[in-house]
């Protein structure tokens, strides 16, 4: 029983993973401009 969780996750994350990457080629930027900048402040912010 185990093994076949352990196959459906993994499947699962390579479907999540073709989606992403479908996603990224079709549009130029998933997340926001102003998204981008808060978290680049955020990051900045934290580790200088």
């Amino acid at each position: 029983m185990e093994k076949h969780v352990n196959v459906y996750l993994f499947l699962y994350l390579i479907i999540f993973l073709e989606a992403y990457f479908c996603m990224s080629l079709f549009s130029t930027n998933i997340f926001p401009r102003e998204y981008t900048k808060v978290v680049e402040k955020h990051l900045r912010e934290d580790y200088g």
